[in-house]
């Protein structure tokens, strides 16, 4: 899984994660509502100037990512949301199996992305609050594979003014 942003882009449809394990696939949405769904201050994207504010979001979405990941108690599933609109949030549900990481494209829309910040979705997920429905492909990857995919994201998008705080 690895995250590749449009860094002329708009907010609108900027914003690209592909799979490339078979069925190897490309999921296309917009940054627009990230600023808030990561709750990242105006001060804080002006401070990346000149660089793309999306470049900014995707690095917040990351780190969120590897959060969540690191605190996942394996025998339960794991959402990381990616894809946030005004009628649902979407993103990828992580079920630990024998064999692997079932993952899968699963959208809610019990939350809409202009109402909810990623705090409160990973606490609805972790408290079954939300229905995630889904009619996509599951792929079958690694902990290593995905941690890599974030890896080489943030590698791609170069250099922050912004360090996270480690946990």
């Amino acid at each position: 899984m690895r995250l590749i942003v449009d860094k002329e882009g708009s907010g609108q449809q900027d914003l690209f994660l592909k799979i490339d394990i078979s069925p190897a696939q490309v999921f296309i949405t917009d940054s627009y509502y990230l600023a808030d769904f990561l709750e990242v201050s105006a001060e804080e994207i002006k401070t990346q100037a000149p660089q793309p504010a999306t470049c900014l979001m995707a690095r917040h979405l990351l780190h969120h990512w590897e959060k969540q990941i690191s605190s996942w108690e394996p025998q339960t599933s794991l959402f990381l949301p990616y894809d946030i609109q005004d009628e649902y949030i979407g993103g990828f549900q992580l079920t630990e199996t024998k064999r692997g990481i079932q993952v899968h494209y699963a959208y809610t829309q019990d939350l809409h992305g202009y109402a909810c910040t990623a705090a409160e979705i990973a606490q609805a997920f972790a408290q079954k609050k939300i229905k995630l429905e889904t009619d996509q492909p599951t792929w079958l990857l690694s902990k290593e594979q995905i941690l890599a995919g974030i890896q080489w994201s943030k590698k791609e998008l170069g250099s922050s003014h912004h360090d996270f705080p480690s946990e």
